[in-house]
């Protein structure tokens, strides 16, 4: 079977491929740093019924992505394509770094003592490697330093990507693996971006800014916690409005399109905060 890689290396990320003669070499730290955990790692997250699948490096289609560019990526946009034996064509794209809150590049509510322990677990450290297979990344920054005190893990649910296309499972012709887009913590993204990472990251940023002046504002005046989230309403939308569809997959997204699903799951959050807190707490 045919496997390609398109990667970002004018941006310093690299993909090498499973027939690269560095493969092998960087396959075997990646998995001695998840096979000797650091103190302070999450435990291994297993499924009785669906453990983790092994690291093959037998696997074709497979590489691993190698982040030189000095810079710590926060999020990324992997593209799969694969075409059978009978020249069918089938793709599968996720974007990784996204969709939670807070985060390293939506830090809004991020407490300070949480920001080295998302840094640490949360992004691709400079000089450190990931292997992807599939839908399956799996990888630490433990292969460049172990974590400090301070980014230890404390208790709650914790894992890596370790989904399999079920496409790897069918007589395949040939596969293609694409760096979409990388977004740095410096706030650069690099890449052609044809799933629109960077309208999602911006719009998601503008809108929380938005809620927030429009807070401030009110709070200034000497408006109390209800009429404050009341005048947030108004830009989020009520409790029980529908979410907005996603986008479609071919990245022609209007960038508005992107600011109503931030809206949406602002408003989504406060509905959810407010019966649990106060109405000041929530503010």
């Amino acid at each position: 079977m045919g496997f390609w890689c398109r990667d970002l290396d004018d941006a310093g990320v690299t993909l090498i491929p499973s027939d690269s003669r560095l493969f092998l070499p960087l396959l075997s730290d990646v998995k001695q740093h998840l096979e000797s955990r650091p103190y302070g790692s999450p435990p291994p997250l297993q499924h009785a019924n669906n453990p983790s699948p092994p690291m093959d490096p037998a696997e074709p289609a497979s590489a691993i992505l190698w982040n030189r560019s000095g810079k710590f990526i926060c999020a990324w946009t992997l593209i799969w394509k694969y075409w059978d034996v009978a020249g069918r064509e089938f793709e599968n794209s996720y974007v990784l770094g996204v969709g939670s809150r807070p985060s390293l590049l939506l830090p809004f509510g991020l407490a300070e003592e949480r920001r080295k322990f998302f840094e640490y677990w949360h992004t691709i450290m400079p000089g450190s490697k990931r292997y992807l297979c599939g839908e399956r990344m799996m990888g630490t920054n433990a292969d460049v330093r172990p974590p400090d005190p301070s980014e230890y893990w404390k208790g709650g649910v914790f894992g890596f990507t370790n989904g399999r296309s079920r496409y790897l499972d069918e007589p395949l012709r040939s596969a293609m693996l694409t760096l979409d887009a990388v977004f740095f913590s410096n706030g650069e993204c690099a890449g052609p971006d044809t799933k629109q990472l960077w309208e999602h990251i911006v719009s998601d940023a503008g809108v929380h800014q938005e809620v927030g002046m429009v807070a401030k504002e009110k709070l200034a005046s000497g408006a109390d916690a209800s009429s404050v989230l009341a005048a947030v309403e108004e830009i989020t939308g009520g409790a029980n409005s529908a979410p907005p569809p996603p986008p479609p997959p071919d990245g022609t997204a209007d960038p508005e399109h992107f600011r109503q699903r931030a809206r949406w799951h602002i408003g989504r959050w406060i509905s959810m905060t407010r019966p649990q807190r106060s109405d000041e707490e929530t503010v």
